[in-house]
């Protein structure tokens, strides 16, 4: 834990390093909005009124707290931040919830040493990742040791002594610390969007137009906030967006951004981009998938999707001479010596 603090201080001195020395002023304050226009910063018993011409909006995203009693108020039950600094390794792990983050942490804690289990509410596991893929990866992490238990449904948290209970329609669990990753939603409850006229969409997040433009003139949201893919990478790429707009000629715009590579840093990490093996639903994404795989069959190549040492490598490979008449691709497991 203190060679954790000792780099994330490190990183985090560095990169306020950089951008104070570039010229920016940095004001350590929490802000909130007036008006469209003007946001009241607040530092201890200080307060200013601040105004500009473009103001952005970058507050992230926090985790989502699911209504289920017990969940905020139990001993020893932590979000994805407080999970960070505990003082000592947990034996018993409980995870709420099977995606990216839940995932991530599971087995993180299982190379520690922590006894996993994860209860995930949803029917399968990893359903946006394709089905064959997904199989392999909960293959390896319970090869791992770690406890993977889908259909869960959690009525109830509560301790007993200093111990976390779970409660569920299947039973109860119990564990020494308790990790919720129930998703995560945009960081705008601080902002007091109220008193300005920035529209949010349906789920919660700041509403934007192609150049990341809110409702407001002159008001733009980058990263989590604005609902968008939840990655560092993407946060980045909005960078980009704005700078083309406010700097340059504004030609590269959300429209620009097609295939969007995802990862998850599992053991191996997962990683994927494009189109899945799944049929595809419209004819027109049928005629490109014909078109792929046929340019793969002329180069000859193959797409790696899993790869570890002493594990297996998949690919995506088409299928040859008679059997390029299907349209579907073939998995391909190679065991790697």
């Amino acid at each position: 834990m203190a060679e954790k603090n000792a780099v994330t201080s490190r990183l985090n001195g560095k990169n306020y390093a950089a951008i104070s020395g570039a010229g920016v002023d940095i004001i350590d304050a929490e802000a909130h909005f007036l008006s469209n226009k003007v946001i009241e910063i607040t530092a201890g018993d200080e307060k200013e009124e601040l105004t500009a011409e473009t103001i952005v909006i970058n507050t992230g995203a926090v985790s989502n707290v699911l209504p289920i009693p017990g969940l905020t108020d139990t001993k020893n039950v932590y979000d994805s931040t407080g999970i960070q600094n505990l003082k000592e390794l947990p034996k018993r792990l409980g995870v709420l919830g099977g995606g990216n983050i839940g995932l991530e942490f599971a087995g993180l804690y299982n190379k520690l040493g922590s006894q996993v289990t994860v209860l995930d509410a949803a029917p399968a596991f990893l359903p946006r990742v394709e089905p064959s893929i997904a199989a392999l990866a909960k293959q390896y992490m319970e090869e791992d040791g770690i406890q993977l238990l889908q259909n869960v449904r959690t009525t109830q948290i509560k301790n007993d002594g200093d111990e976390v209970v779970v409660v569920t329609e299947s039973g109860e669990f119990r564990f020494d610390a308790l990790l919720y990753a129930t998703g995560r939603k945009p960081n705008i409850e601080p902002l007091q969007l109220e008193n300005t006229d920035i529209e949010l969409t349906e789920r919660g997040a700041i509403k934007v137009d192609k150049h990341l433009e809110t409702s407001v003139p002159g008001v733009f949201a980058a990263g989590d906030v604005n609902g968008g893919l939840q990655f560092t990478y993407i946060s980045l790429d909005d960078f980009r967006i704005l700078y083309s707009y406010l700097a340059g000629d504004g030609s590269y715009t959300l429209e620009d951004r097609k295939n969007v590579p995802t990862s998850m840093f599992i053991t191996p990490p997962l990683a994927q981009i494009g189109l899945t093996e799944r049929k595809p639903k419209s004819k027109d994404c049928r005629l490109q998938l014909r078109r792929f795989q046929s340019q793969l069959c002329l180069a000859d190549m193959s797409m790696l999707t899993y790869a570890e040492p002493s594990r297996l490598l998949s690919t995506l490979k088409p299928r040859k001479s008679s059997e390029q008449q299907s349209s579907q691709q073939e998995l391909r497991k190679l065991s790697i010596s």
